[in-house]
């Protein structure tokens, strides 16, 4: 059927934006500030083998899906992966509100810098979408 083809297809370019944000995330921003503030034992965690799977991993499923499918990433939809960001904040303030723990320092809507972070954090899914856009369309997939 159309709706679930669509649906899916949705659900693929959200996940391929997403999947980008992540592995950049971890290795431009993580990794260095981990680094240059001397938290040794971070980046060990962040490289060792579980870590590592869980935020590179995602970019390679979704590129052999891409490449060995017919999906194509639709610049359109770069809009999705923000409203899916979006959800997952307001889900982190509720889990705060029910744990007291901020799983992610920088969703705490009491700091002052909330609302630049949260905006920096649409430029970056938009960024990271773009990018594997891209290379999608590199590959003559877009």
């Amino acid at each position: 059927p159309l709706f679930a083809t669509g649906l899916l297809w949705l659900l693929f370019d959200i996940a391929f934006g997403m999947a980008w944000l992540v592995f950049w995330a971890c290795w431009l921003l993580l990794l260095p500030f981990a680094w240059l503030s001397g938290h040794r034992a971070v980046v060990q965690e962040l490289l060792s083998p579980l870590p590592f799977y869980l935020h590179n991993f995602n970019v390679v499923l979704l590129m052999v899906e891409l490449l060995l499918s017919q999906w194509k990433v639709n610049p359109e939809h770069a809009i999705f992966p923000v409203y899916f960001a979006i959800a997952y904040v307001f889900f982190n303030w509720w889990l705060y509100s029910k744990i007291g723990v901020w799983i992610y320092f920088f969703l705490d809507y009491d700091r002052p810098s909330s609302l630049p972070v949260c905006l920096l954090l649409v430029a970056l899914i938009m960024g990271a979408f773009q990018f594997g856009a891209s290379i999608a369309n590199a590959l003559g997939k877009s």
